[in-house]
């Protein structure tokens, strides 16, 4: 499913991979980089509010998470 967001992104679907990127969190909701990759395609959509929530995510699972942190203190 991975590759299908990599595709989805690549052709401009960023939408489409978010959507996908959330139905594989559903199914891995602790996978700190799958939730950094969801938070990061928010941020190219300029959805900051949901991009800060899944940056917040990354760090209840991954607390050392340096660009989670990094991109937070950006977002403040």
């Amino acid at each position: 499913y991975i590759s299908m967001v990599e595709v989805l992104y690549n052709t401009d679907r960023k939408k489409e991979a978010v959507e996908m990127m959330e139905k594989i969190i559903k199914l891995r909701p602790t996978n700190s980089a799958y939730l950094s990759t969801l938070a990061d395609l928010y941020l190219e959509l300029q959805d900051y509010w949901s991009a800060k929530k899944y940056y917040f995510r990354v760090l209840e699972y991954e607390p050392s998470n340096e660009k989670a942190k990094q991109k937070l203190k950006e977002l403040s």
